[in-house]
């Protein structure tokens, strides 16, 4: 039960400090964000396929991850102060 909940944090954290420091830190465009977090979430994806093969349980793991998944990209969409014209 450990280990899921590690695995849970980790892809939590990966998508998001994906998203708030490519935007927020890195001031980069919303596409550029959107393709870190996207990039982000297909090797995550890639990495529970690759452990846990092409199985309900692999398949489950990706369908677990699209939440934070969408999460990072609403984070993305929201303008925050000092924020250049898009």
């Amino acid at each position: 039960m450990a280990f899921v909940t590690i695995a849970i944090v980790v892809v939590w954290s990966v998508l998001f400090g994906a998203a708030y420091f490519s935007r927020v830190v890195g001031r980069l465009s919303r596409q550029s964000c959107i393709t870190i977090v996207t990039g982000c979430y297909l090797v995550l994806s890639a990495l529970a396929l690759s452990w846990f093969g092409l199985t309900r349980t692999g398949l489950l793991g990706i369908t677990g991850m699209l939440l934070p998944y969408a999460v990072g990209i609403a984070i993305v969409m929201i303008p925050f102060k000092g924020q250049r014209g898009e």
